[in-house]
């Protein structure tokens, strides 16, 4: 999602300066002039510190949903980035319960597994891993899941966003194993096509 204290929406803006993760909402608006840096903080941090961030303030944030709504803060949302033209990070609004390893198929356990949401998570953990993927790395994963049907694009992009590598496909899965090995795939695609532009120097 984008914020902003300057601009109405991302379409038109062209900030002089921006954070978010690396490259990310540069590749939608080639416009986009000035500087744009990586910003590791979480969506909390982030909005104490923006207002009074030196040496100079940013533009703009672009942040996931995610946590801003877990705070009450959507309302500061100035516009929401479409999530098949840049997707998220992967896993991103998936909230998972831990539990020890003998217990995972636990009854108590069954009612409170969303399978949709696991095949999607599972698809886009699948290509995150075969990116190799951190919280540093340029890429985003976005899955939609229609009973066995695992639609899932998959974006990677250089450091500095001038040059995207992108994959879109789906298919029948049977399991979670069927979801990632979909998100490896197409992950092993694009990490093949991009090789050493898409790591962070």
């Amino acid at each position: 999602m984008f914020l902003s204290a300057r601009f109405a929406s991302f379409g038109p803006c062209r900030p002089a300066r921006g954070w978010g993760r690396p490259a990310c909402g540069v590749r939608p608006r080639p416009c986009i002039g000035g500087r744009i840096w990586p910003w590791w903080w979480c969506a909390a941090t982030s909005i104490r510190v923006w207002p009074r961030w030196k040496p100079a303030r940013p533009d703009a944030l672009i942040l996931a949903a995610a946590g801003l709504n877990r705070l009450g803060l959507g309302a500061l949302v100035k516009e929401w980035l479409d999530p098949l033209a840049a997707p998220p990070a992967p896993g991103q609004g998936a909230l998972a319960i831990q539990t020890r390893a003998a217990d995972a198929a636990a009854p108590w356990l069954v009612p409170l597994r969303h399978r949709p949401t696991t095949l999607a998570v599972a698809a886009e953990r699948g290509a995150l891993a075969a990116l190799e993927g951190s919280c540093r790395t340029a890429m985003g994963a976005h899955a939609t899941v229609a009973g066995d049907r695992v639609h899932l694009v998959v974006e990677a992009l250089t450091p500095d966003g001038a040059q995207r590598f992108r994959r879109e496909g789906a298919a029948d899965v049977a399991d979670e194993e069927g979801a990632r090995e979909l998100g490896q795939l197409m992950g092993l695609e694009i990490a093949a096509e991009g090789g050493a532009r898409l790591m962070v120097g």
